[in-house]
């Protein structure tokens, strides 16, 4: 019987006290010979980094891993048939060394009852190992369960034994080497480390040599819980004056943490089948959100989680007619030119395919002003529209107001040249750009508000294309293209598709290749970047599609795109569409994003990445640089059925607790990354000011 009980089908690290057991056939977990003292020693390391300490003199290091003894996982159907030894230290701490018989990835195949590991080791103080099981060789995998241990080399025992609790202590002491502590230049007292840790976790040790950690929350997972890398800034800085028991005992684990704590809920009414992702206004805090899939819409308009009287409804839900969109789009409108309010923007149905766009107050849900797109019965939209705030030219804010972006399209044969991009302001048609194709959304805007950029919808016999409007023509009415040819994505673009800027204007695709589609194959597709002046820069290969959005950020002063796709990875690329790091998602095979990534700046001042998925997991993942790391995976409570959003260290999310016509909620967290970035650019499809420049959440 497996003792490894834990869920890689979920991700969902269920943790009990007790012991794990000797690890048995299930697992397939086994010895690991090292080889003989006579055969040459053969180590398959990775290039060493070209800063790398020469460190010339090495010593052979023997590993046990004791995967028996901690907590007891819950686990189903899962085989361990890879371990995989990372040693990091002087010299190596960007590019792990590994295990004697290691592959190129650094697996070992795993073989009979007991884990033993050998390395040849550069002398120096402070190495950390970490070993982990893992299911398959997949590099960007991640492990079923990890142990661990820091020490010294030449080290003074015949065996350097990982085990779940040293863990704790040799990431910490990895965390000084990456964040680049002259702490670590020294070797560091690691009996006092490792006292430290047991006594922040609460480490009780029973008579059969396992132990308990008291003070850890039920249930949660000791591998996921502390935020090694803040440990070790607080140390660095000497905030943590002195490691030592006593000074574990006096901190609060759960301050340390990169778990999330489930905050405030708000349960929407029954008979809806889910709401649309929450957009928010960052000067009030309020969310808004509205029913999905019903032929009449509900609008919530709920309090912050941080207010007095947190998530409740503002008032009463506003009732609409058909909407087929399901975002929302928030702005402001001032048809009086004296007062600006904030508005919610909706495109409803009036009639057989009648369409008008309104401004509901954001206060009190009333109209404020409408347009009714009356010129043809079939003018129709199923998208949100973009909105772009428009001082009037004047120096006083009093009449400032919107110009609100939108896509519209009708019956070609029938009504020719009512297709297109319209443009209004509180309520006036400005102008409209005749398009005779259709598109995946109402477009983003460029950094300074000149272009508004949009991609046409593919078909059987045309690729997608991204296209560029001028948002203030030279003749209105008539609109006016800014490039003179739209360039030719290659590839098919979803619904879902909007275009997505930069910090210096760059402006990023996902395409998806359907070609050679198969049944039951995953699509490939690419991540594309086109310059402001519509050239080609690069196309990303993805090997599985990504039908979202990617999120742009920075990360020492360069823009980093991240995209997750339907081949249950996270992929982190470079300005110049050079990879970072791919991660893979545990237990998310047969399913799919549910839209795009949320980015936040935790307290480290590293990226955390959160991504919703449809095994109804949130999954939050560092990017510690050239590696992502998983710092949890949690379901919020009901599966997560749209995209996230964050502000003020608050990560909220819109859940369903069960099927259609059961209830749905808005919950929220706090989580340790009190906002995106400050330069990041905007993330989101939809619920914005505009679709692109710094995001309207952080201020």
């Amino acid at each position: 019987m497996s003792i490894l009980k834990q869920r890689l089908s979920r991700l969902s690290l269920a943790f009990g006290l007790g012991v794990l057991g000797i690890i048995q056939s299930a697992c397939h977990t086994g010895v690991v010979p090292p080889q003989p003292e006579s055969a040459p020693a053969r180590q398959n390391n990775q290039p060493q980094s070209p800063t790398a300490i020469p460190l010339v003199k090495t010593h052979p290091v023997k590993l046990t891993a004791r995967f028996d003894r901690g907590f007891k996982t819950l686990c189903s159907n899962c085989r361990a048939e890879y371990v995989r030894l990372e040693l990091r230290g002087p010299g190596h701490v960007s590019t792990p060394l590994y295990a004697m018989g290691a592959d190129q990835n650094g697996f070992v195949k795993v073989l009979n009852n007991s884990l033993q590991l050998s390395a040849n080791v550069p002398e120096g103080p402070n190495w950390t190992a970490v070993a982990g099981l893992y299911a398959n060789a997949d590099p960007h995998g991640s492990p079923i369960l990890k142990v661990g241990a820091a020490f010294h080399v030449p080290v003074n025992d015949p065996q350097v034994e990982m085990d779940l609790r040293a863990l704790q202590t040799a990431e910490i002491v990895n965390a000084l080497h990456e964040i680049g502590s002259p702490k670590v230049l020294d070797p560091l007292q690691l009996e006092q480390y490792q006292a430290f840790t047991d006594a922040l976790l609460g480490v009780e040790m029973q008579p059969d040599g396992t132990y308990n950690m008291s003070r850890l929350p039920a249930g949660q997972d000791p591998t996921q819980f502390l935020d090694s890398r803040k440990l070790a800034q607080l140390i660095h800085q000497n905030t943590v004056a002195e490691v030592s028991e006593n000074t574990g005992e006096n901190l609060n684990p759960s301050q340390l943490s990169a778990m999330p704590e489930p905050f405030k809920n708000y349960r929407a009414r029954e008979l809806t089948a889910g709401l649309s992702p929450l957009v928010m206004n960052p000067t009030t805090g309020s969310l808004f959100s509205f029913d999905i899939l019903q032929n009449s819409k509900r609008i919530y308009v709920l309090s912050s989680a941080l207010a007095p009287q947190s998530l409740q409804t503002l008032f009463n839900p506003v009732d609409l007619g058909q909407v087929q969109n399901v975002y929302l789009s928030l702005g402001q409108a001032n048809p009086s030119g004296q007062v600006p309010e904030p508005v919610i923007y909706v495109m409803e149905y009036t009639g057989v395919n009648r369409m008008t766009l309104k401004a509901l107050s954001q206060n009190t849900g009333t109209p404020i002003w409408s347009y009714n797109f009356n010129q043809t019965d079939s003018l129709q939209t199923r998208f949100i529209p973009v909105s772009q705030r428009d001082d009037r030219g004047t120096a006083t804010s009093a009449d400032d107001t919107d110009t609100v972006y939108t896509a519209l399209l009708a019956d070609h044969w029938t009504y020719p040249g009512t297709r297109g991009i319209y443009a209004l302001r509180d309520g006036q048609l400005l102008w409209r750009f005749s398009h005779d194709q259709e598109f995946t959304s109402s477009g983003a805007l460029s950094r300074d508000g000149q272009k508004l950029y949009l991609i046409t919808r593919s078909d059987p016999f045309t690729s997608a294309k991204l296209m560029a409007v001028k948002t203030k023509p030279e003749q209105p009415p008539v609109g006016q293209s800014a490039w003179l040819q739209p360039v030719d994505l290659g590839y098919e673009a979803f619904d879902t598709s909007t275009p997505v800027v930069g910090s210096d204007g760059t402006i990023y695709v996902n395409t998806v290749n359907t070609a050679n589609q198969q049944a039951f194959v995953q699509m490939p597709g690419h991540l594309q970047a086109i310059s402001p002046e519509g050239q080609l820069k690069w196309r990303a290969p993805l090997a599985v599609a990504s039908f979202f959005p990617p999120i742009v950020s920075r990360q020492a002063g360069e823009d980093v795109i991240y995209t997750s796709t339907e081949g249950a990875k996270l992929h982190a690329l470079r300005a110049d569409g050079s990879e970072k790091w791919q991660i893979s998602l545990p237990g998310t095979v047969g399913e799919g994003p549910t839209g795009s990534p949320t980015v936040g700046l935790d307290l480290a001042g590293e990226n955390v990445v959160y991504v919703p998925w449809g095994n109804g997991l949130i999954y939050a993942v560092k990017d510690q640089g050239n590696s992502g790391k998983i710092l949890w995976a949690q379901a919020p409570g009901g599966k997560n059925n749209r995209t996230l959003l964050l502000k003020d260290g608050v990560l909220y999310a819109t859940t369903l607790d069960g099927g259609e016509g059961q209830w749905v909620q808005v919950r929220s967290f706090k989580v340790n990354t009190p906002n995106p970035p400050a330069d990041a650019p905007w993330p989101m499809l939809g619920g914005n000011y505009q679709a692109s420049g710094r995001s309207q959440l952080q201020n």
